[in-house]
């Protein structure tokens, strides 16, 4: 039963991670497409902290439905 606990955790953790990574990408890609289409660069890292902001609620969200705090891993 244990082992089976421990399973689910990692693989909801490794869909967290899947999650978060593919927000980042996105925001790089955003950056990249501003930048080299419409030469937005300087407006264009913006993309980045908004990546970083909607990975955090992300997390929030995952934590709070599985009951996890911020110190477990």
């Amino acid at each position: 039963e244990k082992a089976a606990k421990t399973s689910t955790d990692n693989n909801s953790k490794r869909l967290l991670d899947a999650i978060n990574s593919s927000v980042m990408l996105l925001a790089t890609i955003i950056f990249l497409l501003l930048g080299l289409m419409w030469g937005l660069w300087h407006p264009g890292w913006v993309a980045f902290p908004i990546g970083g902001i909607v990975t955090g609620i992300i997390s929030t969200i995952y934590n709070a439905i599985t009951g996890k705090g911020s110190d477990e891993d």
